[in-house]
């Protein structure tokens, strides 16, 4: 598919390269929680496009379900490191660090990160930060 990008979602390529596509700090998996703030934040649309089909296929070397965890968890918490307001950066490190064993350990391994996670600390609109408590409310619905 020229122009795009696929990552658990399509994104057109033009657009994951306007947001810098990906960056050696989120790095796989959870990279694209990022990637999404900043194509929002751009002024870009995210929408579920139900008709569209898109083939993903994941490496035959997959993480075992802890160590997927804790990488998800490292990610997430850079990513709010980058892109989210501090409190939403406590309450991701405070709930990994009273979550399982792999969340713990991804909290640990985000750590050694985080100065260059600080460094590139660019926080989305309050537009953005209001779609997502929409979000974070429809959710819990």
């Amino acid at each position: 598919m020229v122009g795009f990008v696929a990552c658990a979602t399509m994104v057109r390529r033009s657009a994951f390269l306007a947001v810098g596509g990906f960056d050696h700090i989120v790095r796989f998996p959870g990279e694209e929680e990022r990637v999404a703030l900043d194509l929002v934040n751009h002024g870009h649309q995210i929408v579920y496009a139900d008709a569209l089909t898109v083939h993903h296929h994941p490496s035959p070397r997959r993480h075992n379900p802890a160590a997927r965890t804790s990488a998800v968890t490292r990610s997430s918490i850079l990513t709010a490191v980058m892109r989210l307001p501090r409190p939403v950066v406590a309450d991701r490190i405070r709930c990994a660090w009273h979550g399982s064993a792999a969340t713990r350990r991804g909290a640990r391994v985000a750590a050694r990160d985080l100065l260059p996670a600080v460094r590139e600390r660019h926080v989305v609109t309050s537009a953005v930060l209001r779609e997502l408590a929409v979000l974070a409310d429809q959710s819990r619905r």
